[in-house]
């Protein structure tokens, strides 16, 4: 598995987990923003190329904004490297917290 920024190209991918889970046009429209500003992070399965989940953050409000991993690649190891990866991107020092509305899975 590969933890990388997102991009524009992931978008497609990014949007059918958003729906598959139920996320809001809300978290579809700053998605955007976050791959531009580098807050915003992908796990890709090296055999198949495919999405297995993201993760966004906020430098600024310490935050984990979403965090989303799809269902046949739960427990694969997915959502402990995108969250140790965005943790590092984020002051250690202050607490960090996370947009419930916009997380899958229990932090």
């Amino acid at each position: 598995m590969l933890i990388r920024w997102a991009t524009e190209a992931d978008l497609p991918a990014l949007h059918t987990l958003a729906a598959d889970i139920g996320f809001d046009a809300g978290f579809i429209t700053h998605t955007k923003s976050s791959i531009v500003t580098y807050e915003a992070l992908t796990a890709v399965d090296y055999m198949s190329n495919m999405c297995m989940g993201f993760i966004s953050f906020s430098r600024e409000h310490n935050t984990i904004k979403w965090f989303a991993v799809a269902e046949e690649y739960l427990h694969k190891g997915a959502e402990s490297r995108l969250l140790k990866t965005a943790l590092r991107q984020l002051n250690s020092s202050s607490e960090v917290t996370y947009c419930k509305e916009f997380t899958n899975r229990t932090l």
